[in-house]
C-alpha cells in the first residue's frame, strides 16, 4: 500500500480537483483526478486501491498539447473519483494529508463546491458556477476558451430537494 504523503505529493504534481458542467440538464459534477503514463497504470492502481473507490480510464496518445503543435503525448492511464460520497473519502485524505503546492488553492475551492453541492437548490447555480470559475482560474485555465456560462445567464427556478446524509442509506460513508 502507497504511504499516504506520496498520494499527497503524486496529487500535487500530477494530479486535479476540477468539474465538467452539463448545460443540457443545468448540473455540475465535481471529480478528483491523477493521470500518468499508461506505464504508470500499476501505480493508479494503487491509488485506487488505497482509496477504496473510482475508476481508471484510458486515452490514446494526444498531438498538440501544451501550445505545442509537434508535442505528442504517450496512451494515458486517468484515475478518476466522481461520485458525490466517495469524494468525501479524497476531503478526509487530503485535510490529514494537506497539500503544499499552489494545487492547495484549486483544492480548497473544489471543497466549497462539494459542500455547496450537497445542499444547493436549482436557483443557487449561479453561485456554483462562481466557484467554478474560481476552480478553473486556480487550475490555470483562464482565457483560454470562451466561457460556457454567460454572466447574465438565467437559471430555472424550480427548486432540487437539499441533500440529507442519511446514516440508514446505503450511500451513507461512515469513514467520511
Amino acid at each position: 500500500m502507497l504511504h499516504p504523503e506520496y498520494i499527497t505529493g503524486l496529487t500535487d504534481g500530477e494530479g486535479t480537483f476540477t468539474y465538467s458542467y452539463s448545460k443540457q440538464v443545468n448540473s455540475v459534477g465535481l471529480y478528483f483526478g491523477i493521470a500518468l503514463n499508461i506505464k504508470d497504470l500499476p501505480l493508479l492502481k494503487e491509488v485506487q486501491e488505497y482509496f477504496g473507490c473510482g475508476k481508471i480510464y484510458f486515452s490514446k496518445a494526444v498531438k498538440g498539447k501544451f501550445s505545442d503543435p509537434t508535442y505528442v503525448s504517450g496512451p494515458r492511464a486517468y484515475y478518476r473519483i466522481n461520485k458525490h460520497a466517495d469524494l468525501f473519502r479524497v476531503i478526509r485524505h487530503f485535510e490529514e494529508h494537506p497539500l503544499h503546492g499552489q494545487k492547495s488553492q484549486a483544492y480548497e475551492i473544489w471543497v466549497k463546491m462539494i459542500f455547496y453541492k450537497g445542499r444547493m437548490y436549482r436557483n443557487d447555480m449561479p453561485k456554483m458556477m462562481a466557484l467554478a470559475a474560481k476552480l478553473s482560474e486556480a487550475n490555470g485555465r483562464t482565457g483560454k476558451k470562451e466561457p460556457r456560462i454567460k454572466k447574465n445567464e438565467q437559471f430555472p427556478k424550480n427548486p432540487i430537494p437539499s441533500f440529507q446524509y442519511d446514516p440508514n442509506s446505503r450511500y451513507f460513508d461512515p469513514m467520511a
